[in-house]
């Protein structure tokens, strides 16, 4: 991954001209430069995938009125893409349990910048912070991040003074924070790194289910809590809490 984004590369799959041109209204305020395709003959998916299997998309927004079958077989071509572009029906089909995120009819302006800002906020690539004492720990959160739907760029830290000392140094979006680490412990960094910067988007992990310790650790502004071992999916939905991201639904 590179933190080079310049564009979010949006596919619109639908036959009604006027839907296509209110979501291009809906992207005309987004935070970065928004690329469209169009693929008009919305009740056949095959071009949408040549189209996915030609050029990287970002995400994938196609009609409710696509036949049932037509609209799974989309979104398996989706879901085998490299790069997890994301899936966003327009409307309430079939395949809405699937889908990433839905844009409601009839479609109007705010939902649509919404939701395209949230897709932008999973796809511009994140900072992210890796504090734990075990290497080997270190390296299974590194393969779990490698999987999530996030462009995620991971540094590691092995302890309070390490993760201190390269979160003053840089800007983090999320950091991951082991409870239980030895020496000074994983609410001691936490009380240090909000000290440093009070809106740091903490992901405390423990190696048991501790109701207890959870309380602690979000009374003492962790914004979110998993137990080990976690995977991709529970990552992209704790970082979607954490970023106040509410249109994604992550199926």
């Amino acid at each position: 991954m590179t933190d080079e984004f310049v564009s979010l590369k949006l596919m619109i799959v639908s036959e009604d001209a006027a839907e296509r041109e209110l979501i291009r209204r809906g992207v005309s305020d987004a935070s970065i430069p928004v690329d469209i395709s169009e693929v008009k003959a919305a009740r056949d998916e095959t071009t949408a995938c040549r189209l996915l299997a030609q050029a990287e998309h970002d995400v994938v927004l196609f009609d409710e009125r696509m036949p049932s079958g037509r609209q799974h077989a989309l979104l398996e071509a989706v879901r085998a893409t490299p790069g997890h572009p994301l899936a966003v029906m327009l409307g309430q089909g079939d395949a809405a349990d699937r889908c990433d995120a839905l844009i409601a009819k009839p479609i109007d302006h705010p939902q649509v910048s919404e939701v395209i800002g949230d897709c932008i906020a999973v796809r511009l690539p994140k900072r992210v912070l890796i504090v734990d004492d075990s290497a080997a720990v270190r390296s299974v959160i590194q393969k779990v991040l490698n999987g999530s739907r996030f462009r995620i760029h991971a540094d590691e830290a092995d302890g309070y003074a390490v993760a201190v000392e390269k979160f003053k140094a840089r800007r983090f979006d999320v950091v991951i924070l082991d409870c239980d680490m030895s020496g000074k412990d994983g609410f001691e960094t936490l009380a240090e790194l909000r000290k440093v910067r009070g809106d740091a988007k903490i992901l405390m992990t423990a190696e048991t289910h501790d109701t207890a310790m959870e309380k602690r650790a979000r009374s003492n502004g962790a914004g979110d809590f998993l137990t080990k071992p976690f995977f991709a999916k529970d990552v992209d939905v704790a970082f979607s809490r954490l970023l106040g991201l509410r249109q994604i639904r992550w199926r």
